[in-house]
């Protein structure tokens, strides 16, 4: 079909999104690529309390928040592309 040429295929997992990204044959846009990913990261008890720390998408980044004390919790790395990505965005 052209417009699948021009634009992209509907996003095989929310239908919502045309996108040129395939993965495992599937046509997959960026953000369910990346809500992927995040399920497939460990789950990781808050340093503060303890608590199952929730996956939390932002700015292309997959970071761990206490749904109980809000606390985040980045990776190795991380601060400096959440710095990178909000400069690029914002400028």
């Amino acid at each position: 079909m052209w417009l699948d040429t021009l634009v992209g295929r509907e996003c095989a997992r929310c239908r919502a999104r045309r996108t040129r990204r395939v993965v495992d044959g599937e046509p997959i846009c960026q953000r369910c690529a990346q809500e992927s990913a995040a399920l497939a990261e460990p789950r990781i008890g808050c340093p503060v309390c303890g608590v199952e720390m929730a996956k939390l998408i932002t700015y292309s980044l997959i970071v761990d928040q206490c749904p109980e004390c809000r606390g985040i919790w980045l990776d190795p790395g991380e601060l400096d592309r959440f710095e990178r990505e909000v400069a690029s965005r914002s400028g």
